[in-house]
């Protein structure tokens, strides 16, 4: 029988493929800021560049547990990161399992320059699915000159405990992806990264440089963009909502500064924000192809998503998260191909 997650999936997909204004009732994915501030300034990121100007916040746990009990059993995924490091969230782990006690899959994108040996064991009981590792770099001298603020030492070690106590205990998740982001200060370093990691980590993610919606001058960074196609609507706002650490809704991803607000889930529901307005005059917009509207006017990034969704694989894929064999089939496909590399484009 077939998931109410993965019919929302559906749902959400072929309106997208129609070119709808209204989506399905529930967004798939719910990308929410647990947390806003950093403890790193990334050379990539609009933190480190210093185009980042909302104030440091902890979402109230109120607020938090709200958002996710209207989404239970309808939404299948909270991505608990945005503009912030999820380790430097006191309720981080209490967070983690109030998803999962409400039947959505977690993940978390960190720079584990945080993850202590005490949070390690925290994280692989807390029934974390996914999470990311961000590095960008192999050698000390490479990972400091862009992240900066961190320890490299410091921070591979804390990477390899995790990775060495899930593997003593046992433990098939959290799914690790350690990630290297793209870039001139790192290219010749991907292949010794790839090598590093590959025997520890589940997969590793070798990412494109992003501009953040053209919000973020990158070419010091990057050598050369590749053509793009033409425009087209973004899968983004038909699937997902991002949800600012104070309850505010941005428009997506790469509206890092709220500049677009669509709804403010102190006062709505998540199924008023996910069809109110103003998201579905946005989507209406990009239907007719008019997009003027910031982020989108800069946005280059919409390219990375696809023009339309194969709504059978979204089915198969759907089938395989309801009956729990997609991180296993993922793992087998990993070692038939003998590598783990996912290449980001």
């Amino acid at each position: 029988m077939t998931s109410v997650k993965t019919l929302t999936e559906m749902a959400n997909r072929r309106a997208f493929n129609r070119r709808s204004q209204h989506s399905g009732k529930y967004p798939t994915y719910l990308n929410i800021e647990t947390i806003c501030g950093c403890n790193l300034r990334c050379v990539m990121c609009p933190i480190g560049t210093g185009g980042f100007k909302r104030k440091n916040k902890v979402m109230d746990q109120k607020l938090f547990k709200k958002i996710i009990s209207e989404v239970a059993g309808k939404t299948r995924y909270a991505w608990l990161h945005f503009f912030g490091e999820p380790l430097l969230d006191p309720y981080i782990f209490d967070r983690i399992k109030f998803c999962k006690s409400n039947g959505l899959k977690t993940q978390i994108s960190t720079n584990a320059t945080l993850l202590t040996k005490e949070k390690a064991g925290q994280l692989l009981e807390s029934g974390l699915d996914d999470m990311i590792i961000s590095l960008d770099g192999a050698t000390k001298r490479t990972y400091e000159a862009i992240r900066k603020r961190g320890d490299f030492n410091r921070t591979m070690t804390n990477v390899r405990y995790f990775l060495e106590l899930k593997k003593k205990r046992g433990i098939k998740r959290p799914f690790v992806r350690v990630q290297i982001i793209r870039m001139s200060e790192n290219e010749k370093e991907i292949d010794s990264f790839i090598k590093k990691w590959k025997d520890l980590a589940d997969a590793i993610t070798i990412k494109p440089l992003g501009s953040w919606a053209g919000q973020v001058d990158i070419g010091k960074h990057k050598k050369s963009g590749r053509k793009l196609p033409e425009r087209y609507p973004c899968l983004t706002i038909w699937e997902q909502l991002t949800i600012l650490a104070d309850g505010k809704v941005a428009v997506c991803c790469y509206d890092f500064n709220g500049k677009n607000i669509i709804g403010d889930l102190n006062k709505q529901t998540v199924a008023e924000v996910f069809n109110g307005p103003r998201i579905r005059t946005l989507r209406l917009m990009q239907a007719r192809g008019k997009f003027n509207i910031p982020p989108c006017n800069t946005c280059v990034e919409w390219s990375w998503q696809p023009k339309k969704v194969s709504l059978a694989k979204t089915m198969a894929k759907g089938i395989m998260e309801d009956t729990h064999l997609f991180y296993p089939i993922i793992r087998l496909w990993g070692k038939l191909k003998s590598k783990k590399i996912e290449y980001n484009v």
